[in-house]
């Protein structure tokens, strides 16, 4: 008997750092959506917040970013593998992805 894979939902807050990249918002909106749906998750909703100042900087020349919110369905497995396939790129400043 074959089962479907148990969906969870899950919102994954990012935080990108344009200073190295040309790209537009919508371009990485668009390759994040692939990457979370190339770990098994489903893009419901994106949101995007726009840039906020950050209350501690651990880098004095990024004292700013722009943050995306996705609200996505995935297997339990989901936020690790996001949290590898994020871990090495540099658009991608920070990433928290929580249970909702």
């Amino acid at each position: 008997m074959n089962r479907k894979p148990y969906k969870k939902a899950y919102k994954a807050t990012f935080i990108i750092d344009t200073r190295q990249t040309t790209e537009s918002t919508e371009i990485i909106i668009e390759s994040l959506k692939e990457t979370i749906k190339a770990v098994d998750g489903e893009v419901s909703k994106v949101e995007d917040i726009g840039v906020r100042d950050f209350s501690r900087c651990t880098d004095a020349t990024f004292t700013l970013g722009r943050y995306l919110q996705f609200d996505l369905q995935g297997t339990p497995q989901t936020p690790a593998a996001l949290q590898q396939k994020f871990r090495l790129n540099k658009v991608v400043n920070r990433v928290l992805i929580e249970a909702v």
